[in-house]
């Protein structure tokens, strides 16, 4: 009896330190983002004045190009992150070295191979159809912007294992210190380079080159003095572990591929059916409601390694406590917040970026319910994640994509632009109805195991 009440004394302090930890990562994160959501906002009214409607549609869509690093690795940093997780959990300090060196050397086999494939291809793409640009200074930032995209882009890809240790460790707060500093000298590098008339170009390798400097600081922290046993090492390195990795990955790569899919092609499309002016009151709308899924996911995200690592430990009434709190959480912040931007949006574009490119507030409804949909998506999304159903989202989540990808061109030329918006709303929707019906399943199974 004493023995059992100890058990669970020590389960509850447990539970209460995970949230302790998910909190001071996602305060510092929301700190971070805040932040840079606040210079990104200032950024816009620069950069639009400075480089005119096409050349900042441009600028644009290819801010939009690193996010795609998380395809690049094949899911490997996402599946290095749950059985780091596992082994913090377990106290297997061996098992987190034979993952690190397992999934560190592919990525840099990967980071090499991409290389050459990029110059294969490179010659031999039109840039400029691409990105529908037509003035000679826009062709030529575009084929310039593209190389140094691409070189920022297999430099961040070669760091991209040091987050997934810190938040494994359920030590994001650290990550996020550098983070800070990286974000305030990118915002200082625009600004300089506006100031001098820099190109698009330059503007790329000063605010994205910059940004790196939070993944170069962190990775040395990680190595050199807080974990320096963690160091890749080729002798720790397994091809089985190696082969698990990836084969989790690729499922964690799917599931990549359709969020990408999903949230970073709708400025494609808006540039191929429209113009530019419609490309950029469609970012800036974007950005403006990116701000609100930004701030629930930075809570939402320390939770992902949390699940993982609490039932390692067998504390499985957290774990489903803590999902059901985190989805009613993520509808009262989505719904009040969406229905704030839908009064006062146009309003808030206008003072930031003037009247020309305030949208429609046609494009203002629907981007706010395709937000409450992602919103609640990522809490579901979390809590899959950490508890290992991956298959599920690899499975459902490319043809939800590709559903995403035919219902906003339909939707777009019938309707106009928010029709693009309104296509990613209905994919969305379709998906979360399964996933959630999955992740409900998924708390009766885990309640009963735990219960038996």
């Amino acid at each position: 009896m004493l023995k059992n009440l100890r058990l669970k004394s020590k389960s509850a302090n447990q539970g209460q330190k995970r949230l302790i930890k998910a909190g001071l990562t996602g305060s510092s994160n929301l700190v971070v983002r805040l932040i840079s959501a606040g210079l990104g906002l200032i950024s816009i009214p620069l950069t639009a004045r400075y480089l005119g409607a096409e050349r900042f549609g441009l600028w644009l869509i290819l801010s939009t190009f690193i996010s795609w690093i998380s395809l690049a690795d094949f899911g490997l940093s996402n599946s290095l992150k749950n059985v780091l997780s596992i082994a913090y959990g377990n106290k297997d300090q061996e098992k987190a070295k034979i993952a690190l060196a397992s999934a560190f050397f592919p990525i840099l086999i990967i980071c090499i191979l991409l290389s050459i494939l990029f110059w294969i291809i490179y010659p031999n793409v039109s840039w400029s159809k691409v990105f529908n640009v037509t003035s000679p200074q826009a062709i030529d930032d575009a084929n310039s912007a593209v190389k140094t995209i691409f070189y920022l882009f297999i430099i961040r890809l070669g760091l991209s294992i040091s987050p997934a240790i810190y938040s494994a460790y359920q030590e994001g707060y650290i990550f996020n210190g550098w983070d800070f500093i990286s974000v305030i000298v990118s915002m200082v590098s625009l600004i300089l380079s506006i100031y001098n008339k820099a190109s698009v170009t330059t503007l790329v390798l000063s605010y994205f080159g910059s940004s790196i400097l939070g993944l170069v600081f962190s990775t040395i922290h990680i190595f050199a003095f807080r974990r320096p046993w963690l160091i890749p090492n080729l002798h720790f390195f397994h091809w089985g572990q190696a082969k698990e990795l990836l084969k989790v990955g690729f499922q964690f790569w799917l599931a990549q591929i359709a969020a990408i899919i999903f949230f970073q092609t709708d400025l494609i499309l808006v540039a191929q059916l429209f113009n530019s002016e419609d490309v950029a009151r469609y970012g800036i709308s974007l950005k403006l409601f990116t701000v609100v899924t930004l701030i629930q996911g930075v809570f939402l995200t320390p939770l992902w390694p949390a699940y993982s690592e609490a039932l390692a430990r067998k504390e499985v009434k957290w774990v489903i406590g803590t999902f059901w709190k985190s989805l009613a959480l993520s509808f009262i912040w989505c719904s009040s917040s969406s229905c704030i931007i839908i009064f006062f949006g146009q309003a808030i574009i206008k003072t930031i970026v003037g009247p020309d490119l305030v949208p429609q507030q046609s494009l203002i409804l629907a981007m706010a319910l395709t937000t409450f949909l992602v919103g609640m998506s990522q809490a579901v999304s979390a809590f899959l994640n950490g508890t290992g159903s991956i298959k599920i989202q690899a499975a459902l989540g490319f043809p939800s994509a590709i559903l995403s990808l035919i219902a906003s061109v339909i939707l777009g030329r019938y309707l106009g632009v928010y029709g693009i918006t309104l296509g990613t709303a209905v994919a969305l929707a379709f998906s979360l109805a399964i996933f959630m019906t999955h992740a409900y399943r998924k708390t009766i199974k885990l309640g009963s195991d735990y219960s038996g």
